[in-house]
């Protein structure tokens, strides 16, 4: 939950209230955006341990 309190101090707007639907709104893209730059680094390393 750290990294969204970190993103969250960037935006002053969205800083104010996290419950708001706005707030909400980010976490959800935060968390995508996390899981679009995992996913594919995961799919990177099993597929190179797979090969060697």
């Amino acid at each position: 939950m750290y990294y969204i309190g970190f993103r969250d101090n960037k935006f002053g707007s969205l800083n104010s209230n996290r419950k708001t639907t706005a707030g909400f709104i980010w976490r959800i893209f935060t968390y995508f955006q996390t899981v679009m730059f995992i996913y594919p680094l995961s799919e990177t390393l099993s597929t190179h341990f797979l090969i060697s």
